[in-house]
């Protein structure tokens, strides 16, 4: 059991250190929070996961595109300069999709470490319906 919760670890940190190289940073819920105060150079939040999902809960004032993770092409290039946020349930669709944002030359994308899971353990603050 313990060699089993060892490789569980050894991967999933593997995973984060995997994207992080490529390019897709990951965001703590922490900082996400702090980055939605500002008032100025807010992120677009980008909620990748699937329209039930979205619609259960998700962070107020996030846009769902549950197609980004196959069609990256479908966020509006007018978006390229802004700060974009990519969240899924888990964080393990996010990274791919900001990953492929980065290549279509979005300039500052990030991805919420762990999404939905780790926002709502962190106490942040949700809505529910689409």
């Amino acid at each position: 059991m313990r060699n089993l919760l060892i490789f569980l670890v050894v991967l999933i940190a593997s995973w984060d250190l995997l994207w992080w190289l490529a390019g897709a940073q990951p965001l703590s819920p922490r900082s996400l929070r702090t980055s939605l105060e500002r008032t100025s150079r807010r992120p677009v939040l980008v909620d990748v996961r699937t329209l039930p999902e979205y619609g259960w809960l998700h962070i107020p004032e996030a846009v769902s595109y549950p197609r980004l993770l196959l069609h990256p092409e479908d966020l509006p290039p007018d978006d390229a300069e802004k700060p974009v946020v990519v969240i899924c349930l888990s964080g393990h669709r996010s990274p791919l999709v900001a990953y492929r944002l980065k290549q279509r030359g979005f300039k500052d994308v990030s991805y919420l470490a762990w999404g939905m899971i780790s926002w709502l353990i962190s106490g942040g603050p949700t809505v529910k319906g689409g």
